[in-house]
């Protein structure tokens, strides 16, 4: 897995803290759609021991300076792709320059399914169905009766 040498990719430049389970040949997406690939990945000497992660856009793609290159898990098992997320599309200045650095995040598994928007929702519903679990099996094998929360 790496570079086709015949294909012309635009490449862009991404800081991370951390990125376990990212690997050269991973998809980037917009919207769900392919458009590029992980090239390289690279831990940086120094202090903040942070790593550095090329990616390769086709050609024709173009992206805002804003742009997030977001690490997200895909499936369950494990697998991720980096997204790059954005407000809106641009056209000329507005457009992030080729080698650039864009704005790196990762997003656990529960962030990545869920979203960050819905995250706070999320954990809300988890924590009372766990509550109405836990009572359920209280009066079941204990005969104790609900504790209003």
């Amino acid at each position: 897995i790496g570079n086709n040498i015949l294909v012309k990719t635009n490449s862009y430049q991404v800081l991370y803290d951390d990125v376990s389970g990212l690997q050269i040949g991973t998809d980037v997406k917009i919207h769900g759609v392919d458009v590029g690939t992980v090239s390289k990945v690279e831990l940086l000497p120094g202090e903040n021991e942070q790593v550095l992660v090329v990616i390769d856009l086709d050609k024709d793609i173009t992206i805002p300076k804003e742009t997030k290159a977001v690490i997200a898990t895909t499936s369950v098992m494990g697998s991720m792709d980096v997204m790059l997320q954005y407000d809106k599309p641009c056209n000329g200045t507005g457009c992030a320059e080729i080698g650039s650095f864009l704005e790196g995040e990762t997003l656990g598994l529960i962030g990545s399914m869920v979203g960050t928007d819905n995250l706070e929702l999320y954990i809300e519903k988890l924590e009372s169905t766990l509550l109405e679990l836990l009572d359920s099996i209280d009066q079941k094998f204990l005969g104790v009766e609900s504790v209003e929360q």
